[in-house]
């Protein structure tokens, strides 16, 4: 059995371009925003500033992976949706088709108020976030990505982060985290 014990790996001509096999994780970048907040705008906008996150890839031939959860707390003529914002470029979102709007993930137009047949707001869903890019990035400049929210209904109610619409200070109740993730994988 042999043992190999090193402090440091280079590359033989430039430091950091050491091969890694496909499929690596070459780097973690991660934000978590523990706080809450209210979302009632039609176009998309940053969740907390926590999640937004910058990453400089090793290689331009490397993809991302994203990974994350929303947690978001809803009412009637709310729809919530969360899109993965990679430059300003919406990535990992459903087809286009017709008038429906695209998103990544987040809750669809529904009266919750019918299911319970009240009008208290205590449910908070997890919106969860999971992609990786088809292709490669194609530069090693700062890429900055990020979960962007927003109404997709018109009515301009707010829908909240972390908490319940209803939110009573009583142990039936929660505070959650939301979380973003983002890895460059070699190729």
């Amino acid at each position: 059995m042999s043992t190999l014990k090193v402090d440091t790996i280079q590359g033989k001509t430039t430091a950091g371009t050491v091969a890694m096999p496909a499929g690596s994780i070459l780097q973690t970048i991660s934000g978590t925003f523990t706080g809450t907040t209210s979302k009632s705008g039609t176009s998309y906008s940053d969740i907390d500033s926590s999640l937004n996150l910058s990453i400089t890839p090793k290689f331009a031939t490397s993809k991302l992976f994203y990974t994350g959860n929303i947690m978001i707390g809803t009412q009637d003529d709310a729809t919530a949706l969360v899109r993965i914002s990679q430059n300003g470029v919406e990535v990992g979102s459903g087809a286009s088709d017709g008038n429906r709007s695209t998103a990544h993930t987040g809750l669809n137009y529904w009266y919750l108020t019918t299911m319970s047949g009240h009008g208290n707001y205590y449910e908070t869903f997890s919106c969860t976030i999971h992609h990786l890019t088809s292709s490669a990035i194609g530069t090693t400049s700062a890429i900055t990505v990020k979960p962007e929210i927003k109404n997709s209904d018109s009515s301009g109610v707010s829908f909240y982060i972390n908490r319940s619409m209803d939110d009573p200070n009583s142990s039936y109740t929660s505070r959650f985290v939301s979380s973003f993730t983002v890895q460059e994988i070699s190729q």
